[in-house]
């Protein structure tokens, strides 16, 4: 790789044989071929495999983006351990609303140190439950409050409140016995 060149995350492999046998199509999916052409190659049986590719690809991503979850629950056992999820999710379904109430007087009064104060503990938290956006969120509160920047702090804590109900929609749905 050249040193200026972004890595690539997924490259779709086509695996081209002589033959057409129903074990090679099987082996080739085995060992991580996203398609088989036995040679010789006809161009529509190229472009059609290409095709595929690209809008399997497409649906995945979009898929992925719509339906990824707002925090890694895998990640806390993970870590924690299967006991501790029911107690993390109590904790932060308990004690993160007042922290989000406490954010919105501090915006609302313009006490932008306190907002940072706040963000930044809400950001630790958010890292500790493999919650990604709201810790991004919590880290972009605290530059504004630190910058004094009320429009954008006001669009940030926005997307935090958003956010935050995106998590807590999510965990009711998981059914964590607390």
């Amino acid at each position: 790789m050249l040193s200026n060149e972004k890595p690539i995350s997924h490259t779709d492999l086509i695996l081209l044989s002589n033959s057409n046998l129903p074990s090679i199509k099987h082996g080739a999916k085995q060992l991580g071929f996203a398609a088989h052409l036995p040679k010789p190659i006809e161009r529509s049986a190229l472009l059609n495999c290409f095709s595929k590719l690209t809008e399997l690809r497409a649906r995945t991503e979009s898929i992925s983006k719509k339906e990824q979850a707002p925090i890694s629950i895998e990640r806390i056992i993970e870590k924690y351990g299967a006991d501790a999820l029911p107690t993390f999710v109590k904790l932060f379904l308990e004690g993160t609303p007042p922290q989000i109430d406490e954010m919105r007087l501090a915006l609302e009064s313009a006490s932008f140190e306190k907002l940072g104060k706040l963000a930044h503990g809400l950001k630790g938290v958010s890292a500790s439950i493999f919650a990604a956006e709201l810790k991004s969120l919590c880290t972009s509160l605290e530059q504004a409050a630190k910058a004094e920047e009320t429009a954008s702090a006001s669009s940030c804590f926005a997307k935090l409140e958003d956010e935050f109900s995106r998590i807590n929609q999510f965990l009711k749905q998981q059914n964590i016995a607390l």
